[in-house]
């Protein structure tokens, strides 16, 4: 198991090539499939990665906590976890998409494309 959150990213955008079909699916359903496999869920797993990096602990995620929503350190390490997966995915499709290698669904019914930068706009940076 990766133990930074570098080493969770790189996983999680080596999955685009390694186990993805990039022709005729949008960024959102991959951004979001990809988060979702690649979180840690074990309460062990998380507290390395956030030891390595506290601040996944302490910002509150744009998503809400975790899990069953409750505020705890586990859950708001997830759900930050999942977001910085999630926003380097969409950053990968965006350059893929400016270099004509992948569509990007611009303005599709029923989602929007994160608005709030990586996290790095809320006072901290998370260095992948």
């Amino acid at each position: 198991m990766a133990e930074t959150l570098r080493e969770i990213i790189n996983d999680a955008l080596e999955a685009i090539d390694d186990d993805y079909d990039l022709n005729g699916h949008d960024c959102h359903d991959i951004a979001s499939e990809i988060a979702d496999s690649h979180t840690p869920v074990y309460t062990r797993d998380l507290m390395m990665v956030a030891a390595n990096n506290i601040d996944l602990a302490v910002i509150e995620p744009e998503i809400g906590p975790a899990f069953d929503g409750s505020n705890t350190p586990v859950n708001i390490v997830a759900a930050n976890i999942y977001e910085a997966i999630q926003r380097a995915v969409w950053e990968e499709c965006d350059n893929r998409d400016k270099s004509g290698g992948m569509r990007v669904d611009k303005g599709g019914v029923g989602w929007t494309k994160p608005t709030v930068p990586f996290p790095t706009g809320r006072g901290w940076k998370v260095e992948y």
